[in-house]
C-alpha cells in the first residue's frame, strides 16, 4: 500500500514538472512571436487551448472504463501529438525565426534616439 502511494506521488510530481515546463515554453513562444499590440491576445488563446485540452481530458477519462485502456489511449494520443508537432515545427520554425528577428529590429531602441544628459559633479 505504501509503494502505491509513493508511485502516485512521484508520477504526479513528474507530470507537474512537465506541465510547468510546457506552459512556460508555450507562453514564451506566444509572447516572443506576437506583435506588440497582440501579445495579450496570443497568450489568452494559448491559455484557451489549455482549457479545451482539459475539457477533452475530462470527456476521454469519463468515456474509458478500464485503467489499462485509459493508459494506452493517452499513450497513443501523446505519440500522435508528438509526431504531428515534429512535422509542424519543421515547417514553421524557419519563417517564425525570420519574423522574430525582423520584429525585434523594429522595436529596438536606436542609439541616436537616446539623449544622454550630463550629470553635474558637486
Amino acid at each position: 500500500k505504501q509503494w502505491y502511494q509513493r508511485r502516485v506521488s512521484i508520477t504526479a510530481g513528474i507530470i507537474t514538472c512537465g506541465e510547468i515546463l510546457c506552459s512556460i515554453t508555450g507562453l514564451e513562444f506566444a509572447y516572443a512571436y506576437a506583435p506588440a499590440s497582440m501579445k495579450s491576445v496570443c497568450q489568452s488563446f494559448f491559455l484557451l487551448t489549455n482549457a479545451f485540452g482539459n475539457i477533452i481530458t475530462i470527456i476521454f477519462t469519463k468515456a474509458t472504463k478500464r485503467d489499462l485502456h485509459l493508459y494506452f489511449m493517452w499513450a497513443g494520443i501523446e505519440i500522435a501529438a508528438a509526431i504531428a508537432m515534429f512535422f509542424i515545427t519543421r515547417q514553421v520554425i524557419g519563417p517564425l525565426e525570420k519574423f522574430k528577428l525582423a520584429s525585434c529590429q523594429e522595436e529596438a531602441v536606436k542609439p541616436e534616439d537616446v539623449q544622454m544628459k550630463e550629470v553635474e559633479k558637486k
